[in-house]
């Protein structure tokens, strides 16, 4: 008997649970129609997002510019400029030689380097970058002004050092990059002839370095000035951080912490703009004593470097 009272106490309270269950379902329901309804009318101003799926075929493709200054900003382009220091050689044993004075402490390896780079920079930006400038506006101008820019180094051993490279760097073009530079600019170019008649010509093939950068930044198809002058003077401050790098001044990881600073961006922008500011006429060596340490290079007992 007491069990079939319990089951029969039972029964009344899950009735009860069941209806509970309902209404709740049926609020809910009346809910889900009600938000979908306010939904279709009011669109949300922002849908949730959604997981991006990785696509490769509607990404897209980098600038051709952008694949010119990786070519040109890489450290393993052919010009040999690991073989100079650009006067930080000769500038470093010169230093070290002079008396100490009474005053100051003995500068530092680096900040003797971080000197140097400055002065470089500034003597670069006024000797070099008008040369550059003015070879990528007016490129059929680049024999007449390799002329004036060899007629305007005094010193030697800087000469020497930019014919070098220019020339190298000439021959890059005809060896490497007329294959492939040529057919980005022009994709429609169809001609079966060879890509010898691309090459440059002897008569127009500038020798010293900064008119060379100018002509070849043009021909293959480089559209912006600032870029062409501040990825030169970048090439630049590598190099000399290199050369440092290998003279024992600095380790490889202070070198890339100076090429990355605030310092050494502000350091090639103020080089750019000072640049473009000077006209071929006007260019000329501001820092005479940069002529002095490289044109004493060879005076060196022992160097590891050509300039």
């Amino acid at each position: 008997m007491e069990e079939g009272s319990t089951a029969n106490g039972h029964q009344p309270e899950e009735e009860s649970l069941h209806k509970e269950i309902q209404i709740i379902e049926a609020q809910l329901a009346a809910a889900k129609a009600k938000l979908q309804s306010s939904g279709s009318s009011n669109p949300s101003p922002n849908p949730p997002l959604q997981n991006p799926t990785p696509s490769t075929q509607h990404a897209p493709n980098p600038p051709q510019s952008l694949h010119l200054w990786l070519l040109l900003a890489d450290s393993a382009l052919p010009i040999g400029s690991f073989a100079f220091s650009s006067g930080l050689e000769s500038y470093i044993s010169h230093r070290t030689l002079r008396h100490p004075l009474s005053g100051p402490k003995k500068p530092t390896p680096r900040s003797e380097l971080s000197r140097f780079l400055r002065l470089s920079l500034l003597s670069v930006s006024t000797t070099t970058i008008p040369f550059v400038a003015s070879a990528f506006q007016t490129p059929s101008s680049a024999p007449e002004l390799d002329d004036i820019f060899d007629a305007t180094t005094t010193c030697e051993v800087a000469r020497r050092a930019s014919v070098s490279q220019g020339r190298a760097l000439c021959s890059v073009w005809d060896k490497s990059f007329v294959h492939s530079l040529l057919t980005q600019i022009n994709p429609t170019d169809n001609s079966n002839s060879s890509s010898s008649s691309n090459n440059i010509p002897h008569h127009h093939r500038p020798d010293h370095f900064g008119v060379a950068w100018g002509y070849i930044t043009r021909l293959s198809g480089a559209d912006s000035l600032h870029q062409v002058l501040f990825v030169f003077l970048f090439n630049h401050v590598k190099a000399v951080l290199s050369a440092a790098v290998r003279l024992s001044l600095i380790g490889p990881y202070v070198a890339q912490q100076i090429l990355a600073s605030e310092e050494t961006q502000r350091l090639v922008l103020e080089a750019v703009e000072r640049g473009k500011g000077i006209s071929v006429d006007e260019a000329g060596q501001c820092v005479p004593t940069l002529d002095l340490w490289q044109g004493r290079h060879e005076k060196l007992y022992t160097r590891i470097f050509n300039s």
